[in-house]
């Protein structure tokens, strides 16, 4: 939140996650540094709406004084278990796929 070049950057970053990526990758924009308030050159509205405008959410953190940073990794975890709920399916090897039918945590986990 203190280098407006890193924010502009993150324009680029988005673009070559969508050019790499599978489009239902899971995306989260963190404004690091929270912790330096008179140093903040990017405010959180504007971070928030850009995060908006990609269809993703903003955290901001502070990796000193670990203000949400544990936030950031539930968040992402949280999208990830909320996707594997809705139906668990793991690919090997040539066309073999093996779909879990009955919900993780009833099941003892996925896959």
């Amino acid at each position: 939140m203190t280098d407006p070049e890193s924010f502009e950057s993150c324009q680029h970053w988005m673009k070559e996650i969508d050019k790499n990526a599978k489009a239902d990758v899971k995306r989260l924009l963190v404004g690091n540094k929270s912790d330096l308030a008179q140093k903040k050159a990017v405010d959180y509205n504007t971070a928030k709406e850009f995060a908006t405008s990609l269809n993703m959410n903003f955290l901001e953190t502070s990796s000193k004084n670990g203000s949400n940073v544990e936030a950031a990794f539930m968040a992402m975890a949280g999208e990830i278990r909320a996707e594997q709920d809705s139906g668990c399916r793991v690919e090997k090897g040539k066309g073999v796929t093996i779909t879990q039918t009955e919900r993780p945590e009833q099941a003892g986990g996925c896959c």
